[in-house]
């Protein structure tokens, strides 16, 4: 069965952090939509990111990485690992339909060998 959190899931009164860090230690499959508000919140970088990444060197977990638009995300950990769009840019994508359908068909993939 499929689950997915985003942080627009969080209840109002919640500690945001603890379920974020609970989320980020029960997934299989992480997936980072990388845009430029990705690229400069601090939270992003030194809580979920280390997490994320420490899953995916221990086989706990598969990061993917979605470049939606233009940022600087070739020196984040993540850089080392395979976009789905092959490091394409969503946003200056000719055809976005096809680049989030590629997104779509690579994570299914994902979760098939995460199970």
């Amino acid at each position: 069965h499929l689950e997915v959190f985003t942080d627009r899931k969080l209840i109002a009164g919640s500690d945001w952090h603890k379920k974020i860090m609970h989320e980020l230690n029960i997934a299989h499959v992480i997936v980072f939509l990388v845009s430029k508000n990705f690229a400069k919140t601090d939270y992003i970088w030194e809580k979920e990111m280390p997490r994320a990444m420490e899953r995916h060197e221990a086989n706990e977990a598969v990061v993917i990485p979605v470049i939606v638009e233009d940022c600087d995300w070739e020196t984040a950990p993540f850089a080392k690992l395979t976009s789905p769009d092959k490091a394409n840019i969503i946003s200056s994508s000719t055809n976005k339909a096809v680049a989030w359908k590629r997104v779509v068909d690579e994570i299914k993939k994902a979760i098939e060998s995460a199970n």
